[in-house]
């Protein structure tokens, strides 16, 4: 089967983050990685992202707010 690539951009939604990741592990296809890309976050993201313990995530954080969530979306 083939790997199935999960793409979260966020920046101060640590909230809804939470929620997104948990969705996408309790799917039934198990084959997946899920890339968090977080443009710069002030908020608890970090935290949120660090309390999984999952080696199918993959944890990328800019330094400077680069407004990726907005080109994600165009």
């Amino acid at each position: 089967m083939s790997l199935v690539s999960i793409i979260i951009g966020t920046y101060n939604r640590g909230d809804l983050l939470h929620r997104a990741v948990l969705s996408v592990l309790r799917q039934s296809v198990q084959n997946t990685e899920i890339i968090i890309v977080n443009d710069a976050s002030t908020d608890n993201t970090d935290e949120i992202v660090s309390n999984f313990n999952d080696n199918r995530i993959i944890y990328i954080k800019l330094n400077n707010n680069n407004k990726l969530i907005v080109i994600m979306h165009l």
